[in-house]
């Protein structure tokens, strides 16, 4: 739930639309003049509809007068007992009618939005912690203060309080009301509020500062990269992966608010923590993961356990759940031709174990070979097919149907004149795949990697978003297998963009970084303090952040014709959109990512100005806000906890794969 309708007119028939259009309405007592007997009415009339056919809102009862009468703590008691499912009881409420409407609430399952309002100013920090505390003390649904903005600076202290509803996991309702408040209603919505109250049409809001809903719909538009789903592929090495390509295709045809990248891993253990750190909530996984990844998850599905490699996870409130859906792409590749036939697997990871699995559940007669013998023996001994050694492959590679390679070299001593000319060939590798070349030779039946990481793909895609739209069969049919991709291809005169946090590592990596590569260092920071000829902390503190985010962007927009440069960026460059896209135009964008007490700990915060005078509850609010950022405009995401030799020759090693 997004929206939620504040009503307090007195036309019973459109709030009965309302109610039918929205998920979520309240109705507020305070302001609304219908009789309560005719809203208990339309709320059991309602009721009637959903069992029926309808879908209706789920209603939310406030009044925001604290010193309500009898008669009104009566009509309030009446509506929770009609079935309402939220009641909004004020934290300052006379202490014996609020003790009443809790255990009315308790009586009849509805939940509690315990609420503070100030309708004057914003309190300190620590009073709004109070406050926070007192409420939680209830036990509520949900936590809801709201107080009066008259800075820009009250916004972000609203704001604030997410990093502690957040560290408690407890819903929380948190913005600044009045004209200056506007902004942190959208901003809410992107730190985690469950929902934002919206007037039905503009002139009748039933809040200062509150905006109607399709102004507030229009400005969640506006660069929301807050309230997407993030997914990613992870492997050793990915920088090269088209599947971003794929998935970013299919959510934007179907609508889909979600957005795919790529995640650098050294281990199943570290994998599993940056989902969670992160908050992906679907990841694809390729080689060396696919088996790796499975202790350290908290179910996996039956295909998986049989093939015991996973190439798809799901991230359920932090519950990691494993899926493998190659075996499937495979059978939907090969198609028709795939029954009653004799197969060769080349390989003996993950993806050969896929493909040995779809071939026999598919009636094909299985014969796998690899490198070293003992592990096709072990792979044929488990899933009841043949193996044979490579010295023997020439003597029989003439008797296969079709050919499966998941390797990422080609056997020297392979003779492919002796394949037969009807065989069919799917090589998994897409990425400088080693049989293309060879096969277009030998005018064979030839299947690309693409066609097999688009099947696999796809499956994957409905597992992802299996609550969200979908492209029909018809959509999808017209996604071109063959030109799909585009090569991802980095050349050794682009850019590297390193951004992150501060203390994520982005100095000193990209200034080791640039030695191996040949290239040059700008750290961004330091090339402005030359030019000014005063530190940053001086720039903010005599000029202001605003004229700094110009020199920032003016710098960075003046280096349109450099190249081979690793370019340390600032933290907060992703705030401007202009540099965003021009820095995405103009080379490998790679995200440093440590978490936030791991950046604090490697900086003196007195010297970093937008952080030398905030709390920690406000560092993490604004860690927070830009992560979103961070993730959707890179190209690459690296966990930088580890030393700096490792974390660059883990770049270098991607960079090395991506190279032509």
């Amino acid at each position: 739930m997004t929206f939620c309708l504040s009503y307090g007119g007195n036309d019973l028939n459109r709030l009965r639309e309302i109610i039918n259009e929205f998920d979520l309405v309240e109705i507020r007592l305070d302001l609304c003049l219908l009789a309560v007997d005719k809203l208990i009415g339309l709320i059991n009339s309602c009721k009637y509809d959903k069992q029926a056919t309808a879908k209706i809102a789920q209603i939310i009862i406030t009044n925001k007068n604290n010193n309500i009468s009898d008669s009104e703590l009566t009509d309030i008691i009446s509506l929770i007992n009609s079935g309402v499912e939220y009641v909004d009881i004020d934290l300052d409420m006379d202490e014996k009618k609020q003790q009443v409407l809790l255990k009315a609430a308790e009586n009849n399952q509805v939940k509690i939005i315990l609420s503070y309002h100030n309708y004057t100013e914003t309190p300190t920090f620590n009073n709004l912690l109070e406050i926070f505390n007192k409420c939680n003390a209830y036990n509520p649904e949900i936590i809801k203060i709201v107080c009066k903005a008259n800075s820009k600076s009250d916004c972000d202290l609203m704001l604030s309080l997410y990093s502690i509803s957040d560290l408690n996991k407890i819903k929380l309702i948190a913005f600044a009301s009045g004209e200056l408040g506007k902004p942190s209603r959208t901003e809410a919505l992107k730190l985690g509020c469950p929902f934002m109250y919206v007037a039905d049409t503009k002139g009748i809001e039933t809040a200062e500062g509150q905006m109607d809903y399709r102004t507030m719909k229009d400005q969640m538009k506006k660069g929301n990269y807050f309230n997407k789903n993030f997914y990613a592929v992870t492997g050793n090495p990915i920088l090269h992966s088209k599947s971003p390509l794929l998935f970013n295709k299919l959510f934007k045809t179907a609508g889909n608010d979600c957005y795919y990248t790529r995640l650098g891993a050294s281990s199943g253990q570290e994998l599993a923590n940056l989902i969670k750190e992160l908050q992906f909530k679907g990841i694809s996984v390729t080689a060396p993961f696919k088996s790796e990844i499975i202790p350290y998850l908290d179910e996996i599905s039956n295909s998986a356990k049989l093939i015991n490699a996973v190439n798809c996870i799901i991230n359920d409130n932090n519950r990691l759940i494993g899926h493998n859906t190659d075996w499937i792409g495979i059978i939907k590749a090969i198609g028709s031709r795939i029954c009653y036939t004799k197969s060769i697997i080349f390989g003996a990871g993950g993806a050969a174990r896929a493909s040995i699995f779809a071939m026999t559940e598919s009636g094909s007669e299985v014969t796998v070979v690899n490198r070293t013998f003992q592990k096709a023996i072990e792979l044929a001994t488990e899933f009841n097919c043949k193996a044979i050694n490579l010295n023997e492959i020439n003597e029989h590679i003439g008797d296969y149907d079709i050919i499966i390679s998941t390797i990422n070299h080609v056997y020297n001593d392979l003779d492919f004149s002796k394949i037969r000319k009807n065989t069919l060939i799917l090589d998994a590798i897409y990425h400088n795949p080693p049989l293309k070349d060879i096969i277009k030779k030998l005018e064979m039946q030839y299947i690309f990697g693409n066609k097999w990481l688009i099947e696999q793909g796809l499956e994957a895609y409905k597992i992802f978003i299996h609550s969200n739209p979908v492209p029909n069969n018809e959509t999808i049919e017209k996604i071109d297998i063959e030109g799909f991709f585009p090569d991802f291809i980095f050349t050794n005169t682009q850019n590297v963009f390193l951004i992150g946090f501060s203390g994520s590592g982005k100095s000193s990596i990209g200034n080791e970084l640039a030695k191996p590569m040949g290239f040059d260092f700008l750290d961004i920071d330091y090339e402005i303090e030359k030019k000014e000829q005063v530190s940053v902390k001086e720039i903010f503190k005599i000029k202001s952040e605003e004229y700094f985010r110009k020199c920032e962007t003016d710098f960075l927009l003046n280096l349109a014709t450099t190249e081979k440069t690793i370019i340390s960026c600032g933290a907060g460059i992703i705030t401007n959109e202009d540099n965003r896209k021009f820095m995405k135009d103009r080379g490998i964008v790679i995200f440093l990512h440590s978490p936030l007490d791991v950046c604090l700990q490697r900086i003196n915060q007195q010297s970093r100005p937008i952080l030398e005078n905030l709390s920690y509850s406000e560092i993490c609010s604004l860690y927070n806000k830009r992560l979103p950022l961070y993730i959707y405009f890179s190209d690459f995401i690296i966990d930088s906890s580890a030393g700096i030799n490792i974390i660059v020759e883990r770049i270098l090693k991607e960079i090395k794969n991506l190279t032509i």
